[in-house]
């Protein structure tokens, strides 16, 4: 190369015979290898309709390409951009694209396009590419182009519990949590405007406000109230979207006894035995609350009134009502002839 290049500054015309243009050595290594951009003020723009701004659902590929133009380099084609999300982790098909000139299509002779396809991240909202061209060098980015695009909610999917899952309260009043689903397309967007319809299922409890209820902005759908059944025990609630995956949502909740109103009389009354002898069946007395269901663990003191007999052994004796409200003691009866209380 050192003795070619003398030759050629002195016979410049052999070289103008064979059709050779000649150029200065320091251009023609800048513009060599690796297709390196000779100095200049590199530009990067979308191209003219290059897909900025596009809307799509979340998790599809846009309809239309992301385009760029490269411009104040030499070469313009042949430069590899990089594309990089950015924001809303969607994809790319390629993170970097050479430029070039396109014989056909938009931008058919445009020279320094670069294009690429957009596959949007699942996530609804705003999201992003930069589009960088970069030092062939040392990586740096020397210019930018930036692409907008919305990413809506897909049509809606799956049906799932927002609130009020399981829950427990007393027999006949309303749980604390009103239940709630919420409706979401695939990847868990929320879908408003979607109507859901809730209902009583065992427990014989019931729903204040609508049965049916469209989704807010938020994908949500709640009942008004939920009021547990008279009858200590479940209670379920269902809520249902046909074609959704997850309905119909069942709600659970446990309906205990309230708090002790009454004492009313159970088994071993009317009975009768010899005396001094222990009657057949023994006196139970039930603890229960305004709805009739047994309150455990009140204290109750059973008492002989008259007729001299005992319970348990002693004149009086107080004991805890069990698991259904029920409470009672052996009672033994007098020794003399008669009524006995």
């Amino acid at each position: 190369m050192n003795r070619l290049i003398p030759w050629i500054r002195a016979h410049p015309r052999h070289l103008i015979r064979l059709g050779v243009t000649w150029v200065a050595p320091a251009v023609a290594l800048a513009c060599s290898a690796d297709k390196m951009m000779a100095p200049g003020v590199p530009e990067l723009s979308i191209a003219p309709n290059g897909g900025n701004s596009q809307t799509g659902v979340a998790g599809a590929l846009l309809p239309n390409p992301i385009v760029v133009q490269v411009a104040g380099v030499t070469p313009v084609n042949g430069q590899i951009v990089n594309f990089v999300v950015t924001l809303g982790g969607g994809s790319v098909f390629a993170n970097a694209v050479p430029s070039w000139r396109p014989t056909s299509g938009p931008w058919a002779n445009m020279d320094g396009i670069a294009q690429n396809r957009w596959t949007l991240g699942t996530t609804a909202g705003p999201q992003t590419v930069e589009a960088r061209l970069v030092n062939p060098l040392n990586g740096a980015t020397l210019t930018q182009a930036t692409f907008q695009a919305t990413a809506l909610a897909g049509p809606a999917a799956l049906l799932k519990v927002a609130a009020g899952g399981q829950q427990a309260g007393a027999a006949g009043s309303a749980v604390a949590a009103p239940p709630a689903v919420r409706v979401t397309d695939q990847y868990g967007n929320p879908i408003t405007g979607v109507a859901v319809t809730f209902a009583v299922a065992t427990g014989g409890g019931s729903i204040t406000g609508p049965a049916t209820i469209n989704t807010g902005g938020d994908g949500l759908a709640a009942v008004g109230g939920w009021t547990l059944g008279t009858t200590a025990g479940a209670n379920t609630l269902t809520a249902t979207r046909s074609g959704l995956t997850g309905s119909p949502v069942t709600f659970s909740a446990v309906g205990g006894a309230g708090a002790a109103a009454q004492l009313v009389r159970g088994a071993g009354d009317g009975q009768s035995a010899l005396v001094g002898t222990q009657v057949a069946t023994v006196p139970v007395v039930r603890v229960v609350d305004a709805n009739g269901n047994g309150v455990a663990g009140v204290a109750v003191t059973l008492t002989v009134r008259s007729g001299g007999g005992s319970v348990e052994g002693v004149g009086a004796l107080t004991t805890l009502s069990d698991a259904t409200g029920a409470a009672g003691v052996n009672w033994t009866l007098g020794r003399t002839v008669g009524p006995n209380t």
